[in-house]
């Protein structure tokens, strides 16, 4: 892509308008061609109501179903796809074990592992919790906003695309109304599962605490019983592009060959620096 931010800034409103008018006159078409008190009965079966009264029961039946498959076939393609681009990303950065593994676009110019990955958790969300999901949303949307202060502490210019502050405000409204509600009993007699209501909630966040006590062993733990330290080291790709790997250096002799080279690379970032204020001076 050769302008990614103005697409981005200018497909984003555009689609969002879009999809907005196009719900708003489907629902305008459901009410027009099918009664108040039909639609009001129907429950879930509006549009098939709607497709037999304006197409006859044909296509109610027939039609509407296939219609059905191919748009929930379109977003299981759409969000595999993103998500796991998502997750390449995340690899890229080194978070992930076998970081190289999951950054990696063979055999097909695609992220392929991450594809295997995201068949994972959706296997695990199918018949799991789904609350640590909005949890990480929650927490992706604090995070924007830590960063934007980090940036404005730091004397950092404002960058070419920022999301806007109703947008992010909007998700954290709804992310803490899911998440409070979660615990919110239902009506006595009409639970919708066999056991507690609570259990998948607590079950997600059984889940996070796993997580934590991994990146605690991983990062802390097991470097301090183990005597070596963590480093970041960025790597390339076989088509070029940057990634991240956590190195293991030891506190003893084994470590100075790496930490000769880090410091080096200090030296010579330092002196860049230096140079670069100079040419600022000598411009000014």
């Amino acid at each position: 892509m050769a302008r990614p931010v103005h697409t981005l800034k200018t497909a984003g409103p555009v689609a969002l308008v879009l999809v907005f008018f196009l719900y708003f006159f489907a629902n305008i078409a459901y009410f027009a061609a099918v009664p108040v008190e039909e639609a009001q009965a129907s429950g879930q079966l509006l549009a098939a109501k709607f497709f037999t009264a304006v197409f006859g029961d044909y296509a109610g039946n027939r039609v509407l179903p296939v219609f059905i498959a191919l748009s929930a076939f379109r977003n299981l393609v759409s969000v595999a796809i993103g998500q796991a681009r998502i997750f390449r990303e995340v690899a890229r950065q080194g978070i992930l074990p076998f970081s190289r593994f999951f950054s990696s676009t063979k055999p097909f110019g695609t992220p392929a592992a991450p594809m295997l990955v995201k068949f994972i958790l959706t296997t695990i969300i199918i018949i799991g919790p789904q609350y640590p999901a909005r949890l990480f949303d929650l927490a992706l949307v604090l995070g924007v906003y830590l960063i934007r202060r980090r940036r404005s502490k730091a004397g950092l210019s404002r960058p070419e695309f920022m999301a806007w502050h109703a947008a992010l405000w909007l998700s954290i409204a709804v992310n803490l109304f899911v998440l409070i509600m979660a615990w919110v009993p239902p009506v006595a007699g009409e639970e919708p599962f066999s056991f507690p209501y609570w259990v998948p909630w607590v079950t997600g966040i059984g889940v996070l605490l796993l997580c934590v006590t991994y990146w605690l062993l991983w990062m802390h733990v097991v470097p301090r019983l183990m005597g070596y330290r963590i480093y970041e080291e960025v790597v390339q790709l076989e088509h070029g592009e940057l990634s991240k790997t956590f190195v293991h250096v030891y506190n003893d002799a084994r470590g100075d060959t790496f930490r000769e080279r880090l410091n080096a690379e200090k030296i010579k970032a330092l002196e860049d620096s230096l140079k670069l204020t100079q040419v600022r001076t000598v411009g000014v």
